[in-house]
């Protein structure tokens, strides 16, 4: 059986990519009361290379 999870890119380079990972929060705690793994790539991981 395949496994829950979720991949989040929470970027802060400018104000606007700065607003929706703080926006993501919610998605997040949502994540976690249902069970659902999280694996957050924050500011510098937040790239395509790593990405990929």
């Amino acid at each position: 059986m395949m496994k829950k999870g979720l991949l989040i890119t929470l970027p802060t380079s400018d104000d606007a990519t700065e607003y929706l990972a703080v926006f993501s929060n919610s998605i997040i705690e949502e994540c976690k009361r249902k069970n659902v793994r999280v694996r957050k790539l924050k500011q510098k991981e937040a790239n395509r290379n790593i990405m990929e």
